[in-house]
């Protein structure tokens, strides 16, 4: 994650929108480890479980948004806040 934020911060501001959204990908992919037989311990069946999936469906959605989209009100507020 540290070299994703060094990433962002130098090429693509816009994608700091997808922080949350991948804090919440890697919870839940957290919270499935601590169940009994889950597929954490078989990656091959992640796709198996909906959250995962949907949170996974929404991530690459935004990510994709956000490179093909330029904001530069977001560079100049981070350039001079006020």
């Amino acid at each position: 994650m540290l070299f994703f934020g060094a990433f962002i911060m130098r090429y693509r501001l816009e994608l700091i929108f997808t922080f949350p959204v991948i804090a919440l990908l890697m919870a839940v992919y957290f919270d499935l480890a601590f169940e009994p037989n889950s597929a954490v311990q078989n990656p091959e069946k992640l796709f198996r479980e909906p959250r995962l999936m949907v949170l996974l469906a929404i991530c690459i959605t935004l990510l994709i948004f956000l490179l093909s989209v330029k904001m530069p009100w977001l560079e100049q507020y981070f350039q001079n806040p006020h």
